[in-house]
């Protein structure tokens, strides 16, 4: 018994030994390996592998030499941008997933999602805004968005994709086209039809396309509009149109270019307010003279009874004062509390359009 004890005790020992040994092998080998991933990564970095090709080559190759060229400044952005180029899908998993970034753009401001777009990568693409790629970047020369290139290739799926990022279907390249111009040139119906819905599509307050741009005063963006079959008279929540919108926001460039399109003058919001009714209580002269050009009612009113003439007066602008005094406003009008335009600019402490208005009563025959 004591014999065959001894012999279990010394098999165990050489087992523990070749276990030991294995052990040592096996660290002696990873040490090995990393030593010569970084003999290697080094020879590349000396030889300038720094570029995206040779980090997308350390990538395709199983990304053993990835971390030391990355921590050495290799371009792994620009690895990227290669990938996508390329529709490399393995390498861009790879890439995202060890930082490099969705929206680092090269000299000519090309991004990962601008590239998958050109190429019609359309997994790619989608994959990419799902990461946070900015969906209305732009190439720097041409202006080009994502939305544009798409649109002009007939790529109708990522034309989708990136509406339904709300991404904004009026911006123009450098030359003034939008995407729907694009799509008509190069006749790709399918995106055009989709550009054409989302162009007449409202928001939660009804505002469309042709109204965001009258308001902001956008004059390029609302002619590209018209041209698209925008709709003059389309009313928001408020009952508001393009153009009184535009009168509101004071952009008198914007007034004109939808007056000449053929915008009512006559329309007014469910106050009663028309768009000379906006001008006038901003004291927009220029805005004012194009809507009575046009054919304004001078003396229309609101529905608390207030006209143009007493939404100036109560803001005291004389010149506005004399304007629709001069187009035949009526100084003897009253709102619905029964005051006149006189009486709102006394009791606003502008006294001498007070006395302006005083006068205008002397001569004026009720």
């Amino acid at each position: 018994f004591a014999l065959l004890m001894w012999a279990l005790v010394q098999r165990a020992q050489v087992l523990g030994a070749l276990l030991g040994l294995l052990a040592a092998a096996v660290l002696l080998r990873h040490v090995l390996r990393r030593r010569a991933c970084r003999r290697a990564a080094r020879v590349l970095l000396a030889a300038g592998a720094r570029s995206a090709d040779a980090v997308l080559e350390a990538v395709e190759e199983g990304g053993r030499n990835f971390a030391f060229l990355r921590a050495a400044g290799a371009d792994a952005d620009g690895a990227l941008r290669l990938a996508t180029q390329r529709g490399s899908r393995r390498a861009i998993n790879f890439l995202y997933e060890h930082g490099a970034r969705v929206n680092a753009a090269d000299e000519g401001g090309w991004t990962p999602l601008l590239l998958a777009t050109r190429e019609g990568y359309v997994d790619i693409a989608t994959k990419l805004l799902k990461w946070g790629a900015d969906a209305d970047a732009v190439t720097r020369r041409e202006g080009w968005s994502a939305l544009m290139l798409a649109a002009a290739n007939g790529y109708a799926d990522i034309v989708r994709a990136l509406l339904a990022r709300h991404v904004d279907v009026n911006a123009c390249a450098r030359d003034g086209k939008t995407a729907l111009h694009f799509a008509q040139s190069a006749e790709r119906e399918e995106c055009a039809r989709l550009l054409r819905a989302d162009a007449r599509a409202v928001d939660a307050h009804g505002m469309t396309a042709l109204m965001r741009a009258a308001e902001k005063g956008e004059v390029r963006t609302m002619k590209t509009l018209l041209e698209q079959g925008a709709l003059l008279h389309d009313t928001n929540d408020r009952g508001e149109t393009a153009l009184m919108l535009a009168a509101l926001g004071g952009n008198t460039a914007a007034v004109k270019a939808l007056l000449a399109a053929g915008a009512r003058t006559g329309d007014a919001d469910r106050q009663g307010v028309t768009a000379l009714m906006r001008a006038a209580g901003r004291g927009d002269v220029e805005s004012a003279a194009a809507l009575l050009a046009a054919g304004a009612e001078v003396n229309a009113a609101a529905a608390n009874g207030a006209s143009a003439l007493m939404m100036a007066a109560f803001a005291g602008s004389s010149g506005m004062v004399r304007l629709l005094l001069t187009a035949g406003a009526d100084p003897h009008a009253r709102n619905g509390e029964g005051k006149t335009a006189l009486e709102l600019a006394a009791a606003s402490g502008h006294g001498e359009l007070a006395h302006m208005l005083r006068e205008a009563q002397e001569k004026h025959t009720p």
